[in-house]
């Protein structure tokens, strides 16, 4: 069982030691080999002289929808065997397949929290043997058994539910009582198992000795019979209203950070290139990138606005949704520029000063744009204060727009944004979905929060002014 890539920038559900890696539980991954050297396994138990002792850690980025809660691994630390777990955390003191001890002299300690879009997680974990520094994108924790253990961090992405699909129910010895109901998500990976292709099993509550009890899962049939990656182009050709959601750019919203990050730079002094050339070091980051550059290129002959094919092409590329959505090209690029780690941003610097470069020459006026999301942010957002928008902001210039039941709608809990920009530029002409009118914010946004009104109905609007920082956030090319 292996895990991709393209999925270490989901958030880790569930974590656990195992003494023997054909117990494997089912849905989790288990780190069985160390990150640079394949050749040798990541034990973290040292042998004695009479017995061998393997443990191995095991993963799972799976996680329920059933009441659309479920945990997160939100931090993970190393402490000495004799000292207590940090306040909210607990130590994985035994496997869950033999219930054995589960490591010496080092006590690998996790907390985990219930997912809410926008906080910060653990994505991935890996140990070295050889190297004492971590690739880019990890943060080393310590040392356990003579290996570096790395995590990667991110944001946990917002997510959408689906409809339960019909399947057989499955059972495991691990989980007694598993639930009749069986539900997908499609953003998340799929196992190959001998008796149920598509079946898994993942965490539902915390334990203080180990973390496996769960409920069964099945992958979402439609997605099966797509590309490799499972990636398809949302469009308003199709005639399924369920296949239209491409509106999730204008909530993107609950991801942004609330602290002040490092400033956005370094990626102003890199050459202009065309966009093939641009998403090269996104490749192994973006599923189905190439291909999907090569539909933006077709659809940006003959741009307007003095922009060449490959600018448009790049804020055509922005705007395009994946099916599922959480793996579009603006999603980890957005939870890649709201990243407290700046290195993270280097694969995306070529990207980003193509990207830059065409919004700049478009033109800038003070006007007012919409954005919405079916949640209430009002408690986020005090009369009075700062606040920076972080990643690429989706407004509309028509307000009208956010009446569509697909993106704020006229019922249910809502908070819409009244902003007032003198930076927005107006991206119809170079937009994959023209209908929406967009007006695109840059990153690094600084606004006042003018005022906040509860309408009443599930209503609260936001009133946002965009203001000047006292030093530049973003190191613009014009600049």
């Amino acid at each position: 069982m292996s895990t991709s890539m393209n999925d270490t920038y989901l958030p880790i559900t569930g974590i656990c030691l195992i003494s023997r890696p054909h117990n494997l539980p089912t849905g989790y991954h288990c780190i069985r080999k160390v990150f640079d050297d394949p050749s040798r396994d990541a034990d973290l138990m040292a042998n004695s002289l009479l017995e061998r002792k393997d443990r191995f850690l095991c993963i799972t980025r799976i996680f329920p929808l059933p009441g659309n809660r479920t945990l997160v691994l939100e931090d993970i630390k190393l402490i000495n065997e004799r000292d207590a777990p940090p306040p909210n955390y607990f130590g994985i003191l035994e496997t869950v397949d033999t219930k054995a001890k589960g490591t010496a002299k080092r006590t690998i300690c996790v907390k985990l929290v219930e997912r809410q879009a926008g906080i910060k997680c653990i994505c991935d974990i890996i140990f070295l043997y050889r190297s004492k520094q971590p690739p880019h994108f990890y943060t080393l924790i310590g040392d356990i058994n003579g290996l570096q253990m790395c995590v990667k961090e991110g944001t946990v992405p917002p997510f959408r539910v689906s409809p339960s699909v019909p399947s057989s129910e499955t059972s495991s010895n691990l989980y007694p009582n598993p639930m009749n109901e069986q539900s997908y998500y499609g953003s998340q990976q799929h196992y190959h198992t001998s008796e149920n292709l598509y079946s898994n099993t993942i965490p539902k509550t915390i334990d203080e000795k180990y973390i496996l009890e769960g409920i069964p899962f099945v992958i979402n049939p439609k997605y099966l019979s797509e590309n490799r990656n499972g990636v398809r182009i949302s469009s308003t050709k199709s005639s399924n209203v369920g296949q239209q959601n491409h509106n999730h750019r204008f909530s993107d919203i609950v991801g942004e950070p609330r602290r002040m990050l490092l400033p956005i730079q370094g990626y102003e002094k890199m050459p202009l290139v065309s966009l093939e050339e641009a998403i090269v070091p996104l490749v192994s980051l973006v599923p189905d990138v190439e291909q999907m550059v090569w539909v933006a290129k077709q659809n940006s002959n003959g741009p307007t606005d003095g922009l060449s094919s490959d600018e448009s092409a790049s804020i055509i590329l922005y705007t395009m949704e994946w099916e599922p959505y959480e793996k579009s090209f603006y999603v980890i690029l957005n939870s890649t520029l709201r990243a407290t780690i700046r290195e993270q941003l280097r694969p995306w610097f070529l990207y980003l000063r193509l990207v830059i470069n065409a919004l700049e020459k478009l033109p800038s006026t003070t006007r007012t744009v919409y954005r919405g999301v079916k949640a209430d942010l009002s408690t986020q957002y005090s009369r009075g204060s700062t606040i920076v928008w972080w990643g690429f902001s989706s407004c509309t210039l028509s307000i009208e727009t956010l009446n569509n039941e697909r993106f704020l709608g006229k019922t249910g809990i809502r908070t819409l944004f009244n902003i007032e920009s003198y930076s927005a530029r107006n991206i119809r002409s170079h937009s994959f979905y023209a209908e929406e009118d967009e007006a695109l914010l840059l990153p690094a946004r600084h606004f006042e929060v003018v005022g906040c009104l509860d309408q009443g109905n599930g209503l609260h609007i936001i009133q946002l002014k965009e203001t000047q920082p006292k030093f530049p956030l973003i190191k613009l090319s014009s600049s």
